[in-house]
């Protein structure tokens, strides 16, 4: 995931396209200087390491001075390394290369900003968590505008119940904001204008722009073998199934059924009327100095039942199948309009062999990321070859539904697996 180390300057205003005034976070991005190219060879793993912000070479340890030479740079305030990056640093991932804030990012892109928090100090509840103070008082609340409340109870648990918002040190954590919109990019001035956090709903239709009319009928693309070598022959993949209008909210009804009907829903623990115990009253109502207690099933003691717990229930709901195919096609509708599809020529491995599947796995060019194999029907050396491989998954056409397909990075389709899709997902 490539990135750019920055310092914030700032908030100020623009004006959009449509005439609206936006806020904006003024950021100082870069440059930074690639300081170290780690491989797998090397390292065992692949990364760049990257640093930004002038600092004294008097103030910077020996060993470090040495390391910022190897780069042909001055010595650095902030290292940070960036790993599992695709193509994205090509041509930057050189030692001594200076990056820019324009090398990473365009205007209209989305990026998530990770950075430490202004340290405000030890603050009270109003202001750390906002609690809105006593308010509508009506007598005996002198001075109370603003305290915290009640600490928890006095004899049982007798202390201070763990995560009881209390007044304390605020701010100085490390903070992720998440979805934010690069509004404009100043490369002179190395300044990148952030602007507020937007709806993800809106991030991901942002991404996937719509089919316009004017989009071809079908889509052809080139078979290949399992080898990565070209067969010369394409395939058509229907406009009915892989270029429909895609609909939201249908994918997000689908995926949210399919994570429901995974759920076991086993979770259970006992009511008071459940526990195995005396109901004898464990000591005497007065006198005791101590609070009112019942029998030894009461919640408030160790062992006893519980309140309102959870209770073994069934979370799956029912999704009509019109809706489930629309939610498939506008799954591989965006699939397809992100040319994350690929079509392989029909084939078997002879023995369950993982080795071979990892080495078709190089010869395709899918490394380490996340692959959706999708063949006509179970091919037991092929499944039992990849079933122990990270980040990919094997299943039938028949099989395939919504969440696989948008969780894979690549949608890899056997070429007689595209007719069973169509049959399965075009209405008669």
């Amino acid at each position: 995931m490539p990135g750019i180390l920055g310092r914030k300057v700032g908030m100020t205003s623009v004006f959009g396209q449509d005439g609206q005034n936006l806020a904006v976070t003024v950021i100082e991005a870069g440059p930074c200087v690639v300081t170290q190219v780690k491989t797998k060879e090397s390292d065992g793993y692949k990364a760049v390491q990257i640093a930004f912000g002038e600092k004294k070479a008097k103030n910077t340890p020996n060993p470090m001075v040495g390391h910022f030479k190897k780069a042909n740079t001055t010595p650095k305030r902030h290292l940070v390394e960036f790993r599992d990056f695709g193509d994205e640093f090509i041509g930057l991932a050189e030692l001594g290369k200076e990056i820019k804030v324009s090398d990473i990012f365009v205007e209209g892109d989305f990026l998530d900003a990770v950075g430490t928090s202004k340290g405000k100090g030890f603050q009270g509840v109003v202001k750390r968590y906002g609690f809105a103070g006593v308010g509508g008082q009506t007598h005996g609340q002198h001075n109370r505008l603003r305290a915290p409340g009640s600490m928890g109870n006095a004899s049982f648990a007798s202390r201070v119940i763990k995560g009881k918002r209390l007044p304390g040190r605020m701010g100085g954590d490390r903070v992720k904001n998440t979805n934010l919109k690069v509004v404009k990019i100043l490369a002179e001035q190395n300044l990148i204008l952030v602007g507020t956090k937007l709806d993800p709903r809106e991030r991901f239709s942002s991404r996937f722009k719509k089919f316009n009319d004017n989009s071809p009928k079908v889509m052809d693309l080139a078979i290949v073998k399992y080898s990565g070598e070209k067969t010369g022959r394409n395939i058509s993949l229907s406009n009915e199934v892989f270029g429909i209008e895609p609909n939201d909210h249908a994918i997000y009804l689908d995926v949210k059924s399919y994570l429901a009907n995974h759920r076991q829903g086993t979770h259970k623990s006992k009511q008071r009327n459940e526990i195995s115990g005396s109901s004898k009253k464990i000591k005497k109502q007065k006198g005791t100095g101590g609070a009112r207690a019942g029998n030894i099933k009461n919640p408030q003691f160790k062992g006893g039942g519980r309140i309102f717990g959870p209770a073994p229930r069934d979370y799956s709901f029912k999704l009509n199948k019109k809706v489930k195919d629309l939610a498939r096609k506008s799954a591989l509708t965006y699939k397809a309009k992100d040319n994350s599809i690929a079509i392989i020529e029909d084939f078997n491995f002879e023995a369950p062999k993982t080795k071979q599947y990892l080495d078709m796995l190089q010869k395709l060019a899918l490394g380490d990321k996340k692959t959706l194999f999708v063949i006509p029907e179970s091919k037991k050396n092929f499944v039992l070859s990849g079933r122990n491989v990270q980040n990919t998954k094997i299943i039938t056409a028949s099989q395939i539904n919504t969440y696989d397909v948008l969780h894979a990075e690549h949608l890899i389709l056997s070429e007689s697996s595209v007719e069973k899709i169509n049959n399965l997902l075009i209405q008669a």
